[in-house]
């Protein structure tokens, strides 16, 4: 996908407008939600120089692509942020509006994530039942705990509000004071959404970012890089990897409170993954 000049602004600014500042803010809470996680080993970190210039570097190289993006495309979503985040992680020498990033982008929206449209064979949907249908044959008490466990939507919280959580991840990867919680799954409004699509539907819509600390989630997409990214391999590797990050939770997700519901155990379990363990898990996969 060429960049046309004249069409994707520089380095130098986005100009004003409704829809940059849409961005920007949505942005802003992504960042805090996906990197809060690895740019801090404390709360007092998270408030150094050093780590307030990274994030701002960071969230103005994302907020080009994604602006970039949304000209070419006429696409702005929560998934084409948290993507933008992680594949600028990735390639940080390269220019966010460079064809090679926006090409790599345009792949990884279109071909390497499954469809946000559930009718499509490599849906969101399909996806989630695949992933069930697994882990009910390698952890069936998993299974059942989470198929007949409560799901209460949670509130979606205030882009200015900070919420502590307990550390996680590789050293340097605790959840950082002011992590921002990731999006939320909308509460079902019927009663026949299967609840694998409830509990997975955020998950799927990022590509595992903002959920889980963000060496995590780039060791997941090696796994994608390194299996094959063509959607068909994506469609089959997409409910393995589900399946390793819910047996990689195994032992908190069953001693999770009663009172908490099971979007919030995903959300505070996934945050205090370790990215080691999760490669313990994959090492034992068969893909």
């Amino acid at each position: 996908m060429a960049a046309k000049k004249g069409i994707v602004l520089g380095e130098n600014g986005l100009g004003n407008s409704p829809m940059t500042e849409l961005i920007t803010k949505a942005v802003a809470t992504a960042i805090k939600a996906s990197l809060g996680t690895s740019l801090a080993a404390s709360a007092s970190a998270s408030s150094s120089p050093e780590t307030t210039s990274m994030m701002a570097t960071i969230a103005r190289r994302s907020e080009l692509l994604v602006h970039a993006a949304y000209i070419l495309t006429g696409v702005f979503s929560e998934r084409t942020v948290a993507i933008s985040i992680l594949l600028l992680r990735a390639l940080p020498n390269d220019s966010p509006v460079s064809e090679k990033v926006l090409r790599i982008f345009r792949r990884i929206i279109t071909e390497c994530l499954p469809s946000e449209q559930l009718h499509k064979g490599f849906s969101i949907a399909n996806v989630a039942k695949d992933a069930w249908k697994r882990l009910l044959i390698e952890d069936p008490e998993l299974h059942n705990f989470l198929q007949n466990g409560t799901v209460h939507a949670l509130t979606p919280p205030d882009s200015s509000a900070e919420s502590g959580s307990g550390g996680g991840g590789e050293e340097g990867e605790e959840v950082a004071a002011n992590a921002t919680d990731p999006p939320v799954p909308a509460s079902p409004s019927r009663q026949d959404i299967p609840k694998s699509l409830t509990l997975l539907k955020g998950w799927l819509e990022t590509g595992f970012v903002g959920w889980v600390p963000e060496h995590t989630a780039i060791l997941l997409w090696d796994q994608l890089a390194l299996n094959g990214s063509r959607s068909e391999q994506c469609q089959a590797l997409f409910p393995i990897l589900c399946c390793v990050l819910l047996i990689s939770m195994r032992k908190e997700l069953l001693a999770a409170p009663a009172h908490e519901s099971l979007l919030e155990a995903l959300k505070r379990c996934g945050r205090s993954l370790k990215t080691k363990d999760v490669f313990k898990i994959l090492a034992k996969t068969h893909f």
